[in-house]
């Protein structure tokens, strides 16, 4: 370092003008110096001013001034010309207006750089909160056309792109450090529940109090929200563990002790280098894994997430070259009517017989495209084959035994499904009463309004309609008087039991019995014995 450099330092650091010089590095912007003039308006040591710019810089900052002053701070690191942002900070227990200017310098090396300087406009109290609104309202109009948004506006946290492109530079700087980052993916159990018990105001509280517990322990810089009542974090593996509980506890208190318990994902380093996008996929699946549970819970990431996590990437890369290639088999169960052992109904199944990984059971690739939102493309599929089977039939003057497909709620909402059968349905020349839609009870339960118009719309166009795996969730009668269902197929588990629960065999007497007073049709699935049959015949 030259003479002029440690006597430029010197100057800085002795001025009483409250300023700072600050670099730029990763996509943030990292204090190098203060004043003593920033000290005395802080009221805080050199090396505290430090760490608080640099890891804490939003902790004591007004609530609602934290997003526009970390977009104001990402927008000046982009290049802007200028930082021009007026803010409230809490020093010492009380509120301070501060009015920060910047521009930007270069080293002889041609290094960006830049200096902030801060201006105290006085306390925040009742008579100056007109004042500060009016300035507000000039620096607001000053910067709106360069306007760039990298923070969550509840939290002040970095927001998830934002978070994208600071985390993977945090994360290679604890790797050249000699530490092991690892990736944590925060989620409140029960939000949803409640924000219906407190309110939305309460269960914003609560999140924002949770983003403060996080950047106390983790820095600001390090932290983000994800959006909801997620969060992800950048840390290292030492004292992981140790500081979970910490946060457990902290968390217990957090609005009044009106709180609710928190389970973590995490993704360690040693399980492989992946993009920040990677980690926090795979952080959230090991975060899942205890989705219900009612107390604060972490779980990391294994091999057998892994192998589940590549499979999921598979098939979702692979689902179209599934159903061109042919690897999607379309097999027909026969349905046989108790009365008179003859087939009346068929469901149709489908099957993955990948050139990679062999044989796939639906419970393998069902529920990724259902979270994907890309199942309605199978269920689709599975149509075309039917009409198709039937067509040759048709053609060949061969009987036609009504056929059900399975849809999920999500095949509605990501398209007008109900449009797609009907036209599928006309164009192949089969009468619309030889398809049965089956929607699962699970997916009634959802949203019972809005597949019961769904299901009056099929009903209209001459479709029948099958409530499926009956009694698997919390099946309520109620459900059956709302919706105008045909048949109700009751789940396989009745079966499974029936050898050894008198029970079973009750609740599935009962069960017809009720559908037959509601002028139902009753469907048993897993029927696998003379006796079982026998049972139901004279049930």
């Amino acid at each position: 370092m030259g003479e002029i450099d440690i006597q430029r330092i010197k100057l800085i650091e002795t001025s009483y003008i409250p300023c700072g010089v600050f670099t730029f590095e990763d996509n943030r912007v990292v204090a190098i110096m203060v004043s003593r003039g920033f000290c005395d308006l802080y009221e805080c040591t050199r090396e505290y001013a430090l760490d608080i710019l640099n890891n804490h810089i939003y902790d004591n900052v007004h609530p609602d001034d934290v997003a526009r002053l970390g977009d104001e701070a990402l927008k000046f690191s982009t290049g802007v010309d200028d930082y021009n942002a007026i803010f409230r900070v809490n020093i010492n227990g009380r509120y301070r207006i501060v009015h920060a200017r910047g521009k930007h310098i270069y080293t002889e090396e041609g290094n960006r750089q830049s200096i902030i300087w801060y201006s105290d406009e006085g306390p925040y109290q009742d008579e100056t909160r007109e004042l500060f609104d009016q300035a507000f309202e000039y620096v607001l109009l000053d910067s709106r056309n360069n306007y760039v948004g990298g923070y969550d506006t509840l939290t002040g946290l970095p927001n998830m792109n934002y978070f994208f492109k600071i985390a993977g530079s945090a994360r290679d700087r604890l790797i050249a450090e000699g530490k092991s980052p690892a990736l944590l993916y925060f989620d409140f159990n029960g939000m949803k529940n409640y924000n219906l018990k407190y309110g939305f105001a309460e269960g914003d509280k609560l999140i924002t109090n949770m983003a403060h517990i996080l950047a106390s322990h983790y820095s600001n810089i390090n932290c983000s929200r994800f959006g909801g009542d997620r969060f992800a974090v950048v840390a290292t593996e030492d004292g992981l563990e140790e500081e979970l509980f910490e946060i457990f506890e902290e968390c217990k208190s957090l609005n009044d002790s009106n709180s609710i318990s928190v389970r973590v994902g995490i993704y360690k380093n040693t399980m492989g280098y992946v993009s920040v996008g990677t980690a926090c996929d795979r952080a959230k699946m090991a975060c899942d894994v205890n989705r219900d549970g009612v107390k604060s819970s972490f779980a990391y990431f294994n091999e057998d997430m892994l192998v589940e996590s590549e499979l999921r990437h598979y098939i979702l890369e692979n689902i179209d070259r599934a159903i061109d290639s042919g690897w999607l088999e379309v097999y027909y169960q026969p349905l046989v009517r108790a009365i008179n052992g003859c087939v009346s109904d068929e469901e149709a199944l489908v099957r993955w017989i990948d050139p990679v990984h062999g044989f796939m059971a639906p419970d393998s690739f069902i529920p990724v495209l259902e979270e994907a939102k890309m199942l309605h493309r199978l269920d689709l599929f599975v149509l075309e084959s039917v009409l198709d089977r039937m067509k040759v039939l048709k053609k060949n003057n061969l009987h036609i035994v009504p056929c059900s497909i399975n849809l999920s709620r999500y095949d509605f909402e990501t398209c007008d499904m109900v449009e797609e059968i009907k036209r599928r349905v006309d164009d192949a020349g089969v009468d619309r009463d030889k398809i049965t839609i089956e929607i699962t009870e699970g997916a009634v339960g959802a949203n019972v309004e809005y597949i019961k118009r769904q299901v009056d719309i099929l009903n209209d166009l001459g479709f029948k309609v099958w409530m499926d795996d009956y009694g698997s969730g919390y099946s309520s009668p109620t459900v059956l008087q709302i919706v105008a269902f045909d048949t109700i197929k009751l789940d396989m588990m009745f079966m499974r039991q029936f050898e050894n629960s008198e029970k079973s065999k009750l609740i599935v007497r009962e069960i017809i019995n009720l559908a037959l007073s509601l002028g139902l049709d009753t469907v048993v699935e897993g029927v696998e014995t003379k006796e079982q049959a026998e049972f139901l015949r004279n049930a």
